[in-house]
C-alpha cells in the first residue's frame, strides 16, 4: 500500500523464486475518486497467475474488490466488486 495526500492505493510487485523483484511495482486499483483501498490479499496459482483482493470505499461504503493478472503481470480485465450485495462487506481472515 502507498498513501497519498488523502487516500491509500494498492501496489504489487512480482518476484522470482529467490525473492528478487521482477520489473517495477505497479498500481493495482484504478479508482481515481480519492477513495481509500487497503487490506490487500494476494494469491498466486502454480502457473504464476495472480489475484489481489482488497477493501475499497469508492462507493461510500466498505466493499471488496478484486483484480486478476496473468503470469506476465498483465491485467486480465478491470477490477471488479466481488460481493453480491449492496450492503457493507467485511474481510476477515478465516482460521
Amino acid at each position: 500500500m502507498r498513501a497519498g495526500a488523502d487516500s491509500t492505493d494498492i501496489y504489487a510487485q512480482y518476484m522470482d523464486a529467490s525473492g528478487v523483484p521482477i520489473g517495477s511495482n505497479f498500481l493495482v486499483n484504478s479508482d481515481a475518486s480519492g477513495a481509500s483501498q487497503w487490506i490487500p490479499y494476494p494469491a498466486m496459482d502454480s502457473s504464476n497467475n495472480a489475484v489481489i483482493l482488497w477493501m475499497d470505499t469508492r462507493t461510500g461504503s466498505y466493499q471488496m474488490y478484486c483484480r486478476r493478472y496473468d503470469s506476465n503481470g498483465n491485467p486480465l480485465g478491470p477490477e471488479f466488486a466481488v460481493q453480491d450485495s449492496t450492503g457493507e462487506g467485511t474481510m476477515e481472515a478465516r482460521r
